[in-house]
């Protein structure tokens, strides 16, 4: 997969580079507004991709004690699912934002996000029309 293949620099720092985690996170956006079967992985993509937030990275220990460590380490776990959280968010606005902006005047904003949901999920054809019109 995208995500867990290493960064293109041969030094061995950039192993654990978030990097691609980050452009593996863009690219599931994508998939997920093109087709909505990306929803079957999603689970999977998301628990590894906040295992990754998670990973540990070797810190430079200090002479002040173990709490500075472990006070990096949670802001860096955060920061790292901060950066996450963003990237998704960004990725719907921009995909999103031309249907909301530049919708009917007579619509509302609501109105234009339940329309996108709605094509995006088509459940009033049933299941069934849904499987068959794929075929």
């Amino acid at each position: 997969h995208f995500i867990t293949i290493p960064s293109s620099r041969n030094d061995n720092k950039n192993k654990n580079n978030f990097h691609n985690c980050i452009w593996g996170s863009i690219l599931f956006c994508l998939a997920l507004n093109f087709k909505q079967m990306a929803l079957y992985y999603a689970p999977a993509v998301f628990a590894y991709l906040l295992g990754r937030c998670h990973s540990h990275q070797k810190l430079e220990s200090s002479s002040s004690g173990s709490s500075l460590l472990i006070q990096s380490t949670n802001q860096f776990i955060f920061s790292r699912f901060i950066l996450l959280g963003l990237t998704v968010i960004l990725t719907f606005g921009a995909l999103w934002w031309p249907f909301i902006v530049y919708r009917l005047p007579e619509d509302t904003m609501l109105d234009s996000i339940l329309q996108i949901l709605r094509r995006l999920f088509p459940f009033q054809r049933g299941l069934f029309e849904g499987k068959v019109s794929n075929i």
